[in-house]
Formats: structure tokens, C-alpha cells, sequence
């Protein structure tokens, strides 16, 4: 299997390691079973063939994971609408053009189509979304999407660009799919990124990077960051890789993170009359009060929704809290009640951007060590564990450790090494 994985990181930039070498196996499996070959011959054609012959394409559809769902990540999409296009608009700019780079099903680009709609009315907006998954682009193209992506509340501001059929699909309209263009892309292929045109104002790149070699990482970061427009902006992800590249300036903006081409423009206000996306939901959120100004007095209504049941409620006066402050204690408060809603791979992904900001907080490491992981990442849970026991070694029992809720060291201690030994004899 290291072979292949060598071959896929040499040939399509496509990194398989310890974190995910189980999807590499999968795939290789399923093809073989397709074609009616064992995986050792179809290994031994897969040396020979040209990487982008037609068992090349059928490989990456087979390991190659397009999570995606309409209006993931709102608060990304609250931004590009409350001030990114504003900043744009008042400048004169009367067309916008956007790139989801790594779109799998098209749910992002439509996203990312329906809020620019919204936000710059009458104005030219286009999207290009890419993948390097035709199989998944043959989806997007359909602009159907069933309850699985769905997972978000559609914001009420667009709903009139969702068609709504009886069995609970909803199709994207005509007026909207016709801003998108859909291509085959390998972010990693210089060729094909060749067809890929600059004078972007915004790039989202998603949950793409981090399936890439560090090396083709920075590669793929340096082409997006050279399709920018001036002042342009690309938005990532937590878990996605960070290097620094040069012309690239992180910010945050509402409490979230950005990137910025250096040579941006300097920011001016937002025009009050402008749409902002997305909606609040219709029901009445009376416990973000006037009065409710302080951090941890909007943290205790976060909690106070969660404790009643209510975790859409309490889901979004999260994401409220974070654009006041994106701590580790607030990312951590949002990804747990995301882990309750069974969306674990975005507490995942908050947890992990927590620790970003702070490498030292136990909470963070805690939970991510606690995790329920498949056998094969098992080391990732022990290393946040033994983490845990590394920056508790020093400190008294009785002391309490900031999070969502305070505990004290000698119970962080004792879960951590319940933790190792429940891993020890599962191993």
C-alpha cells in the first residue's frame, strides 16, 4: 500500500499516511472488485498506465471522500456576504467572480453562487467550481440535493433560489446554475490549472489541502494566491494546511480567519442598505439580549439553549458568540455541541483550529484524544492523550483548566489515562 501511495502523492499530489491510509485500502478494493482484478495486479497496472488514463481517473474516484452539504460553514458564508462583497461594491465594482476549488458535488459552489446572488444585486456574479472527481462534477451539474445536503438551515434570504420538491430534494434554479461553470480540475496538474484564469475576488479551498503533500500544498496555495484579484481573498479551513506564503496575509474578520492578498485594498465601511447573509433563523433567539453583551454571559446562553435541548438554537448563538471572540474556549464550546448533533468531523476541525490558537489548552487536546477513532488512528487519539498528561505534569490537582466548563487537573489526569488504557486494550 506504501507504494501506491507513493504513486498517488507523485502523480496526483494525493497524500495518503497514517491518517487515512484506511480510505487508500478501501478504494483500491473497490476498484479491484469493479474491474475483476486482485489489487496486486491492479497495482502493477497502475505503475505502467498514464496518470491520466481512464484507471488513473477510476482511482481517484475510489478514494477520493467529497463531504460536502449547501451552506457549510455559515459563518464563512455570513462574511463573504455582511462584508467581503460590501468591500467590493462601494468601490464601483459591478461584477464578481468566485472559485470553489475542490467543489465535489457543487454543493459550495451553488452556496457560494445563491449569497453572491443575494448580496450584489444586479450585479454579474460567476463561480467556477472544480474537482478532480468527474463522477462528482456529474452530480453538481444535476443541482438536485437530497436531506444529506441539507445538514445546515437553508437562510431564509435564498430559499426563493431552491426549488422544493415533495420527497425533500431541493434544486438549485436555472437563473442561479447558470452563474456556475463546473470543470475537471487537478489543483496539482499545472496544465489543467493552466485553464484556470486569474481576477478571482474570492476562492474558498475547503478541506482540500489537507489531502495534499506538504510540498504540493504550497505549490497549490502559491496558484491560488497568483488568481487573486488585489485585495482578493481565499478562505480555508481548520484543518487544512497553514504554511506561510509569501503575498498571503492572514486576518480575521468577524472572528474568522482569512487570507488576503498582500496587495489589498484598504478596508472601507459597509453600506448599511446591503442584504446580509445568512438570515437568523425566523424563530426568536430572546436569549442573545440586548443585555447580553459580555463574553461570558453570551457563553452561559450558548449553554443554556444546549442544556435545554435545543442545539440548533444553541448551534447558532455559538457561531454568534465566535464572531465576538473566536477563543479556544468558544470553538470548543461550538464543536461540542456539534459532536451532540453527530457532525463530528467539524467539531474536529474546531477543535483543531483551536489548538492552533492555543497549542497549550488541555480542554482542547482532551476531547481530541477522547474522540471515538477508527483502529488505524488510534495513535492520533493517544498523542493528544499523552499531551494531556505532559501539561497537567506540573500542575496541582485542585486547579481548574478553562474550557466550556471548568475542571480540575487531578479529573483531566484521570480521564487521559483512562483514555491510554482503554486504547492499550483495544490495540
Amino acid at each position: 500500500m506504501n507504494v501506491l501511495a507513493e504513486l498517488l502523492a507523485e502523480r496526483t499530489g494525493l497524500w495518503f499516511g497514517a491518517h487515512n491510509i484506511d480510505l487508500l485500502e478501501r478504494g483500491l478494493v473497490q476498484l479491484g472488485t469493479t474491474l475483476g482484478q486482485s489489487p496486486q495486479a491492479l497495482l502493477e497496472r497502475l505503475r505502467t498506465d498514464d496518470p491520466k488514463s481512464e484507471l488513473w481517473q477510476k482511482l481517484v474516484e475510489s478514494v477520493t471522500v467529497g463531504e460536502t452539504y449547501l451552506f457549510r460553514h455559515p459563518e464563512q458564508l455570513a462574511l463573504l456576504s455582511q462584508r467581503l462583497v460590501p468591500e467590493r461594491l462601494v468601490k464601483g465594482q459591478r461584477s464578481l467572480r468566485a472559485w470553489s476549488a475542490g467543489c465535489a458535488t457543487g454543493e459550495e459552489a451553488y452556496s457560494l453562487a445563491m449569497v453572491l446572488h443575494k448580496a450584489a444585486p444586479g450585479c454579474e456574479v460567476s463561480v467556477l467550481g472544480t474537482d478532480i472527481s468527474q463522477q462528482a462534477l456529474a452530480v453538481a451539474a444535476r443541482g438536485k440535493y437530497g436531506p444529506n445536503s441539507q445538514r445546515e438551515p437553508i437562510p431564509s434570504a435564498v430559499r426563493s433560489l431552491l426549488l422544493y420538491h415533495s420527497e425533500g430534494s431541493v434544486e438549485v434554479v436555472p437563473q442561479v446554475r447558470a452563474q456556475v461553470e463546473l470543470r475537471p480540475v487537478n489543483l496539482v496538474d499545472e496544465e489543467q490549472l493552466q485553464t484556470v484564469p486569474g481576477g478571482f475576488d474570492f476562492i474558498f479551498c475547503r478541506n482540500v489541502l489537507i489531502y495534499f503533500t506538504k510540498a504540493h500544498s504550497q505549490r497549490v496555495l502559491r496558484a491560488l494566491r497568483d488568481r487573486l484579484q488585489p485585495g482578493g481573498v481565499l478562505v480555508l479551513t481548520a484543518l487544512d494546511q497553514r504554511e506561510q506564503v509569501e503575498g498571503l496575509m492572514p486576518q480575521v474578520l468577524d472572528g474568522v480567519p482569512i487570507l488576503r492578498r498582500m496587495d489589498a485594498v484598504k478596508h472601507t465601511p459597509t453600506p448599511r442598505a446591503l442584504p446580509a447573509l445568512p438570515a437568523l433563523p425566523a424563530k426568536p433567539l430572546r436569549l442573545l439580549s440586548a443585555h447580553a453583551e459580555d463574553i461570558r454571559q453570551r457563553a452561559a446562553e450558548v449553554k443554556a439553549a444546549a442544556d435545554q435541548g435545543d442545539l440548533h438554537r444553541a448551534s447558532h448563538l455559538a457561531r454568534r458568540l465566535l464572531v465576538a471572540e473566536r477563543t479556544p474556549e468558544a470553538l470548543h464550546l461550538l464543536a461540542l455541541i456539534l459532536g451532540e448533533q453527530g457532525r463530528h468531523s467539524e467539531a474536529e476541525q474546531l477543535l483543531t483550529e483551536a489548538l492552533a490558537v492555543n497549542p497549550q489548552y488541555v480542554q482542547g487536546h482532551l476531547s481530541l484524544g477522547l474522540l471515538e477513532r477508527p483502529p488505524h488512528q488510534k495513535w492520533r487519539s493517544a498523542e493528544h492523550l499523552h499531551t494531556v498528561i505532559s501539561l497537567l505534569a506540573q500542575r496541582r490537582d485542585d486547579e481548574l483548566l478553562h474550557g466550556p466548563e471548568p475542571v480540575q487537573v487531578a479529573m483531566a489526569r484521570r480521564l487521559a489515562s483512562a483514555g491510554l488504557a482503554n486504547l492499550e486494550r483495544r490495540s
